[in-house]
């Protein structure tokens, strides 16, 4: 989103590094907990070849579901079939699939006290000819939610409930809950004369000042599979007493869209703490838009043994949007393990004296920084560096080092490397961010510097200490509180034939160059006056936002956000260093994943993820990640 901007515009700081208008972090109402709707049955269609083993599941709604007491009875099958209904009185049964051809499950579900009698729900399997690409795979198809006004369509996860609609003052709003993983999420249709760009930050300020909320990571643009433009950003807030995600974001609806979002389906687990995903996406109707809405308890989205982070983002990336005229389809892909994911990492830091709170917040991430980048099986190196911008770069006196990802230390030797001063006053720290000629508050200009240096000694020096590895992804931290003309004027102005005669111009062409260095951007800044771009004082922010990247602000990011902050950066590395690319754009909550023919969960601790930004599979965790030579099978539903 080359014209996106990155700030709120609320928070705002000005001058010589000083806070000012840190926001009063208030809390989610906790409105009384209404009555749940009536009991109901989701739908459920599984997609699956002959001999793969079909997941069925009575999809019951309401106030608690057993687990047990359901009696399956099957009404139809293929003539050539000899399937019998699955033996068992769990909520949820394999079946083997042994025709082509549908089946049809008639499903006897038991209520709970204060829902009377019992629920039947039909589920259905279309018995498919063998893919050889993906002979076992069998998915459940995504629900379709129609959003006429904008004419979309959004694709939601079997987890969720079914949605339900209101429409009021040329507003609909359609709203469901992963109810067992507490993630409750929305999507708005509303009108944007604004434009997009506009109405986005006009909807982040508005959910600051509704709940509370703290940034966490703004401004990450993408395009839907329609190229429609898509500004994703997430935010932290706190409740004054525990709560349901659902109440926490029926406040943020009413506030919001001015619509009452009705009876909710509930909750299963209190929180206090909640992160809220905000999408905004522009319609392809003229003058339209869709918001895309999650809420989660943030002690779950931080837990990788957890779903809720998935859920949430399976909807907020938007892969599951679409114009209306589409229809679903399967697809399979294999792929072949080949190499490891690599990645160097750049921290520019400014080390004048204002920004010594904000390189101990950095400093108490590396552990989390540490952790996650391994999980996530990068072979990483992390170098920091001073943000000076305006003279020669020597990186053989004193000599610059990558810190190794696999090295024992490298989290205590990131922490005492980015902070000027040592790090919580341990006496062992003798390190600092790697020197460079001029002043310290020009972390986009330094990152140039520093790169352009690299690439001229990988012409002639083969020593991988002193440059980047080849072939590995490429990302960089800015860190400063200084307004951004600090670095157009101090270097990028000084040559306007190189990088163009206005700060319009040099923001592009900045951003131009870390798009062809396949460069991904990401930056802890202040920002200053009007937050759209481009804009010289935030000549930072506006770069990151025309290459795609995101920001945690830095006038409202305390411990909590920061830390969340770096591990989504290293969700887009991960995403961004991962070689199983897939060809086409799924609809990410119907991803199913194979190593061989062993089936590999969806986990962030022990299984696999996805990224929208480059369309890949991430595998975290030891277990199941591949190794060179095995074949990894990929099928999932995409828009026709």
């Amino acid at each position: 989103m080359t014209s996106g901007s990155l700030a709120l515009v609320a928070g705002l700081s000005a001058g010589c590094g000083a806070k000012t208008g840190l926001q009063e972090r208030g809390g989610v109402d906790n409105r009384p907990i209404r009555p749940t709707l009536p009991a109901v049955c989701g739908p459920l269609r599984v997609r699956a070849p002959v001999g793969a083993t079909a997941p069925l599941e009575a999809r019951v709604e309401a106030r608690t579901v057993p687990d047990r007491g359901y009696r399956w009875t099957l009404v139809r099958k293929p003539l050539v079939s000899s399937a019998s209904a699955p033996g068992t009185d769990a909520r949820t049964a394999n079946f083997v699939v042994d025709a082509v051809g549908e089946y049809e499950f008639r499903v006897d579900a038991p209520l709970a006290s204060g829902d009377a009698g019992m629920l039947s729900c039909s589920v259905f399997v279309e018995g498919l000819n063998v893919d050889p690409n993906c002979p076992n795979n069998a998915l459940p198809e995504p629900a379709i939610v129609a959003l006429a006004s904008s004419g979309m369509q959004l694709a939601l996860a079997p987890a969720f409930t079914a949605a339900r609609s209101a429409t009021e003052r040329d507003q609909s709003l359609h709203v469901a809950e992963a109810v067992r993983e507490d993630v409750a999420m929305a999507a708005i249709e509303l009108p944007a004369p604004m434009g997009i760009d506009a109405l986005a930050l006009t909807l982040e300020a508005q959910l600051t000042a509704s709940v509370g909320a703290a940034p966490i990571l703004v401004g990450q643009s993408g395009r839907t599979v329609d190229g429609a433009i898509t500004r994703r950003s997430a935010f932290r807030a706190t409740a004054a007493l525990e709560t349901y995600a659902w109440v926490a974001r029926d406040r943020l609806l009413r506030d919001l869209a001015r619509v009452e979002p009705g009876a909710s389906r509930g909750g299963t687990r209190l929180s206090r703490s909640f992160v809220f995903e905000l999408t905004t996406v522009a319609a392809p109707t003229a003058g339209r838009a869709v918001v895309l809405l999650t809420v989660a308890n943030e002690p779950l989205v931080d837990d990788p043994r957890e779903p809720a982070a998935i859920r949430a983002a399976d909807v907020t990336q938007a892969t599951g949007l679409a114009n209306a005229g589409r229809s679903v389809g399967l697809r399979c892909q294999a792929l072949v393990a080949t190499r490891n994911a690599t990645a160097d990492f750049l921290w520019l830091v400014d080390t004048s004296g204002s920004m010594d709170d904000e390189q101990e917040r950095l400093g108490r991430t590396a552990e989390r920084f540490f952790r996650e980048m391994n999980a996530a099986g990068i072979d990483f190196r992390v170098g920091v560096v001073q943000a000076g911008g305006v003279g020669p770069v020597n990186l053989d006196d004193p000599g610059f080092e990558w810190i190794s990802g696999a090295a024992a230390d490298g989290p205590e030797r990131l922490a005492f490397t980015v902070t000027h001063q040592r790090f919580r006053d341990e006496v062992r720290d003798q390190r600092a961010p790697y020197p460079l000629v001029g002043q310290a508050e020009e972390p986009v200009a330094a990152t140039v510097l520093v790169t352009e240096e690299m690439e001229r000694r990988a012409r002639t020096d083969r020593d991988d200490r002193r440059r980047f590895r080849a072939d590995t992804t490429r990302a960089a931290l800015f860190v400063t509180d200084e307004e951004g003309g600090n670095d157009d004027r101090r270097y990028f102005a000084m040559n306007a034939g190189r990088w163009g005669a206005t700060p319009e111009r040099r923001i592009a062409a900045v951003a131009e160059w870390f798009r062809s260095r396949n460069f991904l951007t990401f930056g802890l800044l202040d920002f200053f006056g009007d937050a759209r771009c481009p804009s010289q004082r935030n000549f930072g922010p506006c770069v990151i936002a025309a290459n795609g990247g995101g920001l945690i602000p830095l006038s409202t990011a305390q411990d909590a956000e920061v830390s969340a902050g770096v591990s989504r950066i290293i969700d887009a590395i991960a995403a961004e260093s991962s070689e199983f690319v897939l060809s086409g754009s799924p609809i990410a909550s119907s991803l199913s994943v194979r190593v061989d023919a062993t089936e590999v969960p969806r986990s962030r601790a022990e299984g696999f993820d996805f990224g929208a930004g480059r369309q890949s599979i991430v595998f975290r965790g030891g277990r199941f990640r591949p190794r060179m030579g095995q074949s990894v099978r990929v099928a999932y539903f995409f828009w026709r």
